[in-house]
């Protein structure tokens, strides 16, 4: 009997690719991941960072950097290449600057004996997704979009902050593009198996008097997009369970660059979240981290304390 060789190449070792070996790993998905970026010595760090976190992990995943011709004998490409959008921007705004980056990356598959499937995470995700299928000429089945999948339990834990349901009781999906122009089939929505619009009719003192329209705001929101909105300019560097968070419209790559970014404005928000018994990292010098300890009720009491804060 053989034992196929789960192996996943990672095109991107950013914010998003360091995410996405992770939970490759922790669920035990992957036997073999690859990492592949234009920056050689960024692959190589993410690589040995992941490999270093699987000896704390009940599972084994070999975790390498590497480039085109590995992808011959894997099942998945993960393409998480580009820019973040910064400042006011869009995904929409980083069309350009993707394509760009990704003409390459379409350029070395073709060269490649790759024959697996590709899930894209790229944004604006689906014009990307678009673009990869004209590019490689390969039939749609073997491309994919992550599409609304984020947005939609983002939507679910905004319905469940309002309803104080848990999340997971919850059904509710954002369609259309991961993006700006989404909308919420609200009508498909359920709740512990009811539909919403039955318990808005049997409830219309609390559940008749949700705000639909806030709720599919909320669900196209993070954490940090909330700080943008109020008018400050805030990046996250992230690498695996760690982050920083930095007050600076970014992109933030060295020492000098942190040294520019807000510090004050980051002592202000330090001092704001610990008021709310919310530690995060006591300087933007720092990292802080995430892990299993932390729970649902945790990220949902962090994104509160985030919308108090007067900066």
């Amino acid at each position: 009997m053989s034992i196929s060789n789960r192996k996943v190449v990672i095109v991107g070792a950013g914010h998003v690719g360091s995410h996405v070996g992770y939970a490759l790993i922790s669920q035990s998905l992957a036997d073999e991941i690859v990492y592949i970026d234009s920056d050689r010595a960024k692959a190589v760090a993410q690589a040995l960072d992941l490999t270093d976190a699987t000896n704390y992990l009940p599972v084994r995943t070999k975790v390498t950097a590497g480039d085109y011709s590995d992808a011959a004998d894997a099942q998945i490409m993960i393409i998480a290449a580009g820019p973040l959008p910064s400042g006011s921007q869009t995904r929409m705004d980083t069309l350009g600057q993707t394509i760009e980056i990704l003409k390459e990356v379409t350029a070395s598959i073709k060269k490649s004996d790759f024959d697996g499937i590709i899930v894209n995470i790229s944004n604006p995700a689906d014009v990307i997704t678009h673009y990869i299928q004209h590019t490689l000429n390969w039939a749609p089945e073997r491309i994919f979009s992550t599409s609304t999948t984020l947005d939609s339990a983002r939507l679910r834990r905004a319905i469940a902050q309002e309803t104080g349901i848990d999340q997971k009781s919850i059904t509710a999906y954002a369609l259309g593009e991961h993006g700006e122009s989404q909308m919420v089939a609200w009508s498909a929505v359920t709740i512990a198996g009811k539909p919403l619009s039955q318990w808005r009719d049997e409830y219309p003192d609390t559940f008749g008097k949700l705000d639909l329209d806030a709720l599919a705001d909320a669900g196209r929101e993070g954490g940090w997009t909330i700080l943008r909105g109020k008018g400050v300019p805030v990046t996250v560097n992230r690498l695996a369970s760690m982050y920083t968070v930095f007050f600076s419209d970014g992109p933030l790559r060295n020492f000098e660059d942190v040294k520019n970014s807000d510090t004050e404005m980051y002592s202000r928000f330090f001092r704001a979240m610990r008021e709310r018994n919310i530690f995060v990292a006591p300087s933007a010098f720092e990292v802080a981290m995430v892990s299993f300890a932390h729970t649902e009720e945790d990220f949902a009491k962090t994104l509160d304390a985030v919308r108090g804060i007067k900066l």
